[in-house]
């Protein structure tokens, strides 16, 4: 998989020492990386623009269902 690393700086608070950098995947998918080394744990987070509205109108309520899973 191809994919495009932007190379301008990202606006990030003062106090913010992480490493940052932000990537667009060939399917267009844009990924915010972020490097601490400081901490022990590793975490993903998916954000995407679709909720209730887009719910099929023979499973109403699938948006939140899909929120817990």
């Amino acid at each position: 998989m191809t994919y495009y690393m932007f190379d301008g700086p990202l606006e990030q608070s003062v106090g913010d020492t992480r490493q940052h950098q932000l990537i667009k995947l060939s399917n267009n998918l844009v990924v915010l990386c972020t490097s601490d080394p400081d901490s022990a744990n590793a975490a993903a987070s998916l954000s995407v623009n679709v909720g209730s509205m887009a719910d099929p109108k023979e499973f109403p309520g699938m948006a939140h269902f899909l929120e817990h899973m």
